[in-house]
């Protein structure tokens, strides 16, 4: 059998194409968004490792790895100590980790059905 060659642009292009496939699988394992990009937002901002802020949260690298990714959930006694680390309100970390709590519970559903038990925990909480 003859060995059909399609030169370096068709590999590049198929090389690009499975890079598309694994990123918008990785994008599907994502659960939890907007605490994570924060954390490894302000990370950046401060010149830090991810292995330093691994020692700081008493975790190892790969798992403070996957809580920037938005794989793993980052616990709620760690939004105080990276509050106070990144001198920025506690409030609004807590405020982003909830939201991603929300967003895990919410992901898979329907987009209808999601919109809909968005407002009612709403006028549930206004109602109190």
């Amino acid at each position: 059998m003859q060995k059909m060659h399609f030169g370096k642009g068709f590999y590049a292009i198929n090389v690009l194409l499975r890079i598309n496939e694994v990123y918008k699988d990785m994008k599907d394992k994502r659960i939890y968004g907007l605490f994570g990009c924060r954390i490894k937002e302000m990370r950046l901002e401060h010149g830090l490792k991810q292995r330093q802020l691994a020692e700081l949260l008493e975790t190892d690298k790969p798992m403070y790895s996957k809580m920037e990714l938005g794989a793993r959930r980052v616990r709620r006694d760690m939004v105080p100590k990276l509050a106070e680390l990144y001198q920025v309100s506690e409030k609004e970390l807590m405020t982003l980790w909830l939201a991603d709590g929300v967003y895990a519970t919410l992901k898979w559903e329907d987009e209808d059905l999601r919109l809909k038990a968005i407002d009612l925990a709403k006028e549930y909480f206004l109602g109190e």
